[in-house]
């Protein structure tokens, strides 16, 4: 099975975010291995902010290609970078190789 990962990196975000503020962050999942990626499952948090959606689905990504996600983020607290602040969590299934007899 290929082992190389996934990859979850901010591809766009405003320079600054205001307090109360509302913002679009945008996510991109990177596929690095040698076959499509099924079912993925990104779900969000951050201390002193609100993430809308909270999860994002992505039904498939094929080998060596990038999907992008878009988050709306509302800051409650002072605001830095929300890469400081958003946890991300990707699951994905990933299918496994079948042997023949």
């Amino acid at each position: 099975m290929d082992s190389d990962p996934l990859i979850a990196a901010i591809a766009d975000q405003p320079d600054t975010f205001s307090l109360d503020g509302t913002a679009n962050v945008t996510l991109r999942l990177i596929n690095t291995r040698g076959g499509t990626l099924k079912n993925i499952v990104v779900s969000t948090e951050g201390d002193g902010i609100e993430v809308t959606p909270k999860q994002e689905y992505l039904q498939a990504l094929e080998a060596d290609n990038s999907g992008d996600l878009v988050f709306t983020i509302t800051t409650h607290k002072n605001p830095t970078s929300p890469s400081m602040w958003i946890t991300r969590t990707v699951t994905t299934t990933i299918p496994s190789k079948s042997s023949s007899p």
